[in-house]
């Protein structure tokens, strides 16, 4: 029993979700603090390049099949949905959509998108592509992906796909729910793929391969601001602007301002940190154990935004139907057991020995960056107490047979 919990501990303690403190305490290294609800964006000048890191080859250039951060890292600029999260207020806001009505209770939501959008092969974007993409694709029970699996708690019949999206004209759509759906607004941010480009795909029954590593990059059609030049596997990922995207700033340049991006596929952290020292690219996401170098490099400076909203975690399945001894299911299902691995682990300890004192303790998934959400008090705070751990996992029957 001792070595099977040694071994799920280490497991937790790899994978326990934290968040940037608020102020970091790296030892000696100086932070400028900067508020981000402060931040204003700023006319830019157009042109130029920028050069970063992307960590690994995607598995997928498809976004509705993209499960992985090594995909969606590479896909992110390329599509735009009806909603996106404003930054800077943590609010859901238009982006296909110019903006949208609730009626009856927030069961119906009509959409109402912006006009001349294009693809970025030029042609026309519009609501047959919205209906296409939901009913389709993500819907469709031939195509697994993530955005199908949040709408299959709301949409519980083959009545309430059939009623869920449907074209009034040629710019609204109305969205009908079965009662209210609290993530609704944000699960609209989920890709709008083009009907013109996947339908064949979707009809001949070869969607999970359509849009696959090896395809043609110019074929990969989206309303994002960037389109992809040129993969080259292993290397890097190259970036032009799409000459059609729809956002522009205050003096009507369209946007955006770097017409060129390239992301070099490096899975060493360490040569990463290198190419970066030597000016190879502009800029990387910075580990705990590289801020005391970085922080000696020349023109350089340390910022300390706050909490990240994102976390990383691990979570017990305790579904049913999951491939998992029944033995370990009953565990998992049991909320004492879970409250005793709680108190097991040492947030406090390894925001210090795991993150150099850059973090503090998580107690829930939801960070203070997570403004519309979070308050104090939220989730119960479960200190580091394995008399308490032991006792409560004695109290449900397990034994320490070794001591």
């Amino acid at each position: 029993m001792r070595s099977f919990f040694g071994a799920l501990l280490f497991c937790i303690l790899s994978f326990l979700p934290f968040y940037l403190s608020s102020s970091p305490k790296g030892g000696n290294v100086s932070f400028v603090k900067v508020n981000p609800q402060s931040f204003e964006v700023k006319e830019g000048k157009e042109g130029g390049q920028i050069r970063f890191i992307l960590s690994s080859d995607p598995k997928t250039l498809n976004p509705a099949l993209a499960q992985e951060t090594s995909s969606t890292a590479v896909l992110s600029d390329l599509f735009t949905g009806l909603t996106k999260t404003d930054l800077k207020s943590m609010k859901v806001v238009p982006d296909l959509a110019e903006r949208w009505e609730e009626k009856e209770g927030g069961k119906v939501y009509i959409f109402h998108l912006r006009k001349g959008i294009r693809w970025s092969d030029g042609a026309p974007f519009g609501a047959d592509d919205v209906v296409f993409t939901y009913k389709d694709i993500y819907l469709n029970p031939q195509i697994p992906n993530s955005t199908g699996d949040m709408f299959k708690g709301i949409l519980k019949s083959q009545e309430d796909v059939k009623n869920f999206v449907r074209k009034i004209d040629q710019y609204t759509v109305e969205f009908r729910l079965p009662s209210p759906f609290a993530p609704f607004l944000n699960a609209l941010s989920a890709p709008i793929l083009p009907k013109h480009k996947l339908e064949k795909y979707v009809k001949e029954g070869t969607f999970m391969t359509a849009w696959n590593v090896n395809t043609d990059p110019k074929e990969i059609v989206g309303t994002g601001p960037y389109v992809i030049k040129r993969y080259i596997k292993g290397v890097l990922v190259e970036y032009t602007a799409n000459p059609y995207y729809y956002e522009y700033d205050q003096k009507g340049i369209r946007l955006p301002y770097i017409k060129s991006k390239i992301g070099y596929i490096i899975q060493d952290p360490d040569t990463s940190l290198l190419k970066y020292s030597l000016g190879e690219i502009d800029y990387m996401g910075v580990r705990p154990q590289d801020v005391l170098f970085m922080s000696k490099m020349k023109e350089t400076t340390l910022f300390d935004l706050g909490p990240t909203p994102s976390t990383t975690f691990l979570a017990f399945n305790m579904n049913p139907k999951a491939d998992i001894p029944k033995y370990k299911l009953k565990w998992f299902q049991n909320r004492e057991f879970r409250r005793a691995i709680s108190h097991a682990i040492d947030r406090v300890g390894m925001c210090y020995l795991v993150y150099n004192g850059l973090a503090e303790p998580l107690y829930g998934p939801i960070t203070p960056a997570n403004r519309p959400y979070y308050e104090d008090g939220l989730f119960p705070v479960y200190d580091y107490n394995l008399k308490k751990a032991k006792a409560i996992l004695e109290s449900i029957g397990f034994r320490d047979k070794d001591g």
